[in-house]
């Protein structure tokens, strides 16, 4: 069960990494 939470807590991790990528390329772009 760690290791699956784990692994959920990296995913969600890179999402907002995505997430956070994504706006910023929006704001340089706008």
């Amino acid at each position: 069960m760690r290791e699956e939470n784990a692994l959920k807590g990296a995913e969600k991790e890179d999402d907002i990494k995505d997430i956070l990528g994504y706006v910023v390329s929006n704001l340089e772009a706008g």
